[in-house]
């Protein structure tokens, strides 16, 4: 249960940062941006991109979101084994 919480809470936080981010940040880096949204943005964050981002920058978001999602479990597998 702690080991749960604690994962909870810090992707919590992460969308929280990520969303504040591209609200403040968003129009002027982009990039930098739908980096912080991790692999949430090609689903969570994705109107949140297009709305301050621009819809220029959705593609970027999708193929970041959609590359995060597809490295992370082969980079957890490789670290605990490390």
């Amino acid at each position: 249960p702690q080991l749960g919480s604690i994962a909870l809470l810090t992707d919590l936080f992460r969308e929280v940062f990520a969303i504040l981010l591209m609200y403040c940040i968003g129009w002027r880096f982009p990039r930098s941006a739908i980096s912080s949204a991790g692999a949430t943005s090609m689903d969570v964050t994705l109107a949140m991109v297009k709305q301050s981002c621009g819809t220029h920058y959705v593609p970027h978001a999708m193929m970041s979101g959609l590359i995060l999602t597809l490295l992370a479990p082969l980079l957890i597998s490789f670290f605990i084994f490390l």
